[in-house]
């Protein structure tokens, strides 16, 4: 595929979102400025070294949120939740398994805990070093936006979308998650809406092919009209060999519910990749297995 069709793609068929500036997480800046100081002439100094109960630590803390996410992926909720805390214990002011936690207790269904798990990590002072990842906002949103505080999920959805969209203060051409509300997506404002857009989000963001696909079908279940939901699905599905015809499925989708711009451009993204006549060959391999050996 060619890279200047998937940007154009996606920059018609997701809007651009508006700049607006968000506050830095503590401790964190956008920028990468040095102070400009340089050492003393014939001052040396020592290199600091790390206390290594602080570096046992640390190591056991990543070791237990590790067993926890493999936890996870198995359905052991309680046994990871049991891990996560494990974790906490090592290092009691790192919130990466505060924000495991609050993960788990969403994919768990059960959003009051999960509300006040997020509450925790963006309200208390001790928690104010948060990672600052994308899907911890668009998580919080979709959270918020579960238990009817639309309005606050919104902000927490375009601060994650931004973190998405930019790297470095450069517009990411591969991925554009639009601003909630924009005339372009001509979705009727809804807590669903909302849902949604936020998951559409998480699927982007995640790193298992697994689980882009429940966030968009999630997605798709929630707004069956989304074409974006439906684009990204077809990219995830091309990317896996063999789903050839759920891939196009899935363009085709897209294709029907977009605009007349991004139809045109949806049907250079198929014919770039021949994607029609990959579909029909699996069908073809798919019909000689079915035909018993004489």
């Amino acid at each position: 595929m060619k890279i200047s069709t998937l940007a154009l793609v996606l920059l018609t068929l997701l809007c651009s979102l508006p700049s607006f500036a968000a506050p830095a997480a503590p401790g964190m800046t956008d920028s990468n400025e040095v102070s400009g100081q340089l050492p003393l002439i014939g001052r040396a100094t020592k290199p600091r070294l790390l206390d290594p109960r602080l570096v046992e630590a640390g190591q056991n803390a990543q070791t237990a949120i590790m067993q926890g996410e493999a936890l996870l992926k198995k359905g052991k909720i309680e046994a990871a939740l049991s891990s996560f805390r494990n974790a906490m214990e090592y290092l009691p002011n790192d919130p990466l398994a505060l924000e495991r936690i609050a993960e788990t207790y969403t994919s768990a269904d059960r959003l009051v805990e999960a509300n006040q798990t997020y509450y925790k990590l963006f309200n208390e002072a001790k928690w104010q070093s948060v990672s600052g990842s994308p899907n911890v906002y668009l998580g919080y949103a979709l959270v918020l936006a579960e238990t009817g505080q639309a309005q606050e999920a919104v902000t927490f959805y375009h601060e994650g979308a931004r973190r998405l969209n930019y790297i470095d203060g450069k517009q990411n051409l591969k991925v554009m998650l639009p601003a909630f509300g924009d005339a372009e997506w001509q979705i009727p404002y809804s807590p669903q809406a909302l849902q949604a857009m936020a998951h559409v989000g998480l699927a982007i963001y995640s790193q298992e092919e697994k689980e882009k696909l429940a966030h968009l079908d999630a997605a798709i279940k929630l707004q069956p009209n989304m074409p974006q939901a439906y684009y990204y699905k077809g990219q995830v599905l091309w990317s896996e060999s063999g789903r050839n015809r759920e891939a196009l499925a899935a363009y085709q989708k897209a294709r029907h519910f977009a605009g007349i711009d991004t139809q045109l451009q949806i049907d250079q993204v198929i014919k770039e990749n021949d994607l029609e006549k990959a579909a029909a060959l699996e069908q073809m391999r798919e019909k000689q297995k079915a035909v018993p050996n004489k």
